[in-house]
This record gives C-alpha cells, structure tokens and sequence, in this order.
C-alpha cells in the first residue's frame, strides 16, 4: 500500500494528529505497548496494490514480477519482497507509509479501538482465516469487497499482510513526532493480517517481523 505527500486517483487524505499507538485498553498485544505518536498529514492508497497495478510497473521495467502471479487484475498482488514493493512506491510516485503512519490510518481517525472499525470483528468486517457472511473466499479476496474504514481506506485488517518501511524493534518511550522505527532492526515489518490469520492478527496493533517475500 502507498503514501504519498500529494493527491492523486484513488488515494486517501489521512490528516496528521496524535493517537496512542499500540495497544490500547482490552487489547492484549504484550509487544506493543501504548505509545504517544504524532503523524504529519499525508495520502494513503484505499486499496491494497492489484495485480492490475503492479502488472503495468513490470510492463514499464520498473519492477520485478512476483515468484508467482495469483488471482485476478482486482485482487491484491502477493508473492512480492519489500524491495519490490519499495520499487513498486517510487514507480508510482510514492513510498512504503511508516509503521506508525500506518496504525494511524488502520485507527481511521477513531481513538482506542482494537481493529479498523471496532473492538470487535467479523467476517462481515474482513477477509480471514474461514468463511461466512460477507466473507465469501478462502483465500485472498478482490480489494474494496468489504466496507472501508473512517479513513476510506479498505482491507486494514485481513486479506494480505502489508509491508512497512520500517524495521522491526522495540517502541522507543515517551511522545515521538512522525517515527521512523530503528536502523537497522530485527526484520522487516508487516501489519494488518491476512486471508489466512486469525482475528487476533488483524488487530491494529498487531506487528510482525517477517524476513521472507509477503504482501503490501
């Protein structure tokens, strides 16, 4: 998924502000402590990057095809490393949005919640692992196919994992204004779950350290 300092089609304008980032009462993320953050104003894709989108950057020799092409123009390009997905960014005029730019969008402007549109969450809400309500694939889902959040922004939680340009590491302590994360870590970071994660995944707050390709 792309940030982007400037508006363009079918990206989202996130407003900077402050949140606490991490977890937040009645989560249960031992690895993600409350933190006070402030984000300065910038644009977010709505959706995860499609194939359909990812397929013009290969066309153009701007990018590396995936290890595998899966799913159709709507669905989310998987199979990618992060330096595809960093090639993918600049082709586009854009970047990977930072860890904490990233909870700060999934929050969709409302404090204190557990996942993108609430402390609770259902197949009607997301893409995960199983199925029922709207929840109709098992596996990854077409983007927009579930409702967005205040943000606009669709699949925050569940569908495919998304990259981040930070590295994993422990949450400094005390307010941070706009941080970039440590460099290096140990990892780099992925948020939001995916098609085959369970509901404790997809909380906002959830981070994973992946050194293998994933999704974004």
């Amino acid at each position: 998924r792309t940030a982007r300092s400037h508006l363009v089609d079918d990206f989202a304008l996130i407003p900077g502000g402050s949140f606490t980032m991490g977890a937040t009462s009645g989560d249960t993320d031992s690895n993600a402590p409350p933190v006070t953050v402030t984000v300065s104003t910038f644009y977010m894709a709505e959706t995860e990057t499609t194939n359909g989108s990812y397929r013009l950057c290969v066309s153009s020799g701007a990018c590396r095809a995936p290890k595998e092409w899966v799913g159709g123009e709507n669905e989310p390009v998987v199979n990618v490393e992060k330096s595809d997905a960093v090639s993918f960014c600049a082709w586009a005029g854009g970047r990977l949005p930072t860890e904490a730019e990233w909870e700060y969008a999934a929050r969709g402007g409302r404090s204190g919640l557990i996942y993108p549109n609430g402390n609770t969450i259902s197949h009607d809400d997301a893409n995960y692992s199983g199925t029922g309500g709207r929840d109709q694939w098992e596996e990854v889902a077409p983007v927009r196919s579930f409702p967005p959040n205040g943000y606009g922004l669709y699949d925050m939680a569940g569908n495919v994992w998304e990259w981040v340009s930070d590295w994993y590491g422990s949450y400094r302590p005390g307010p941070a204004v706009d941080p970039m994360g440590p460099a290096p870590g140990d990892g780099s970071l992925n948020r939001g779950g995916s098609w085959y994660g369970f509901p404790s995944f997809l909380r906002v707050s959830h981070r994973v350290s992946a050194g293998f390709e994933l999704r974004f």
